[in-house]
């Protein structure tokens, strides 16, 4: 089996505040960029986050914005996460090669990951500049990842792929990947009987069950 984690708010837990610092960021962002009240910029933050999948879309379409320029603003945050014991139990019995697949920057990620304390468990980090910032829900980039790993290991065809997103696991759902929605609380979206290919978990430790069933 090959292993495809999402990373914020997948590998650590959304109650830790982390995404809402980002977006605190993105909307100041906006702000200084376009000229705009904070009301305003985070309106088009969302705006743009739900049309697209991400607010850089959006301004790259829209605005032009250098996507460099916006990661380097909004990824300048205090980044305090702690050495998690549980994940790191959890990864060691995981039978199979991991690998991430994020709309956020590597050396973002990589930071993370070494204050969890999982930084070795992960083959590669598939970033938004890995796809020319345009990651996740676009198509391309879903194909991108599993032109690599087959390339690499192509006779395998179990890849479990775990994000927190709804919108995110379709294109991954299309592609024969085994999709698992690590839906929090706070989430409202509903699958709608759309498919019966997305696995709900709701925490991360829950993978452990259907790997065991698979065994």
């Amino acid at each position: 089996m090959i292993f495809i984690f999402d990373y914020d708010n997948v590998l650590y837990p959304a109650d830790l505040g982390i995404i809402e610092k980002i977006d605190d960021k993105i909307a100041e962002f906006i702000k200084i960029k376009l000229n705009v009240s904070i009301e305003k910029a985070h309106n088009i933050r969302k705006d743009y986050y739900n049309k697209y999948g991400t607010t850089i879309e959006g301004l790259k379409l829209h605005h032009n914005i250098n996507p460099k320029e916006y990661f380097d603003f909004i990824l300048d945050i205090d980044l305090t996460l702690k050495k998690d014991s549980d994940l790191i139990n959890l990864l060691n019995h995981i039978e199979g090669d991991k690998f991430i697949f994020s709309n956020g920057l590597k050396r973002y990620i990589k930071k993370g990951l070494k204050m969890l304390g999982i930084h070795e468990f992960f083959n590669e980090i598939f970033d938004i500049e890995f796809f020319s910032f345009s990651g996740k829900p676009n198509k391309e980039s879903y194909k991108k990842v599993n032109q690599y790993i087959k390339k690499i290991y192509p006779n395998e065809n179990d890849i479990i792929f775990i994000d927190d997103r709804l919108i995110n696991l379709y294109p991954a759902c299309n592609l024969g990947w085994k999709c698992f929605w690590l839906k929090w609380e706070y989430d409202n979206s509903s699958l709608n009987g759309k498919t019966n290919d997305i696995t709900i978990i709701n925490n991360i430790y829950d993978i452990i069950h259907y790997i065991k069933r698979r065994r």
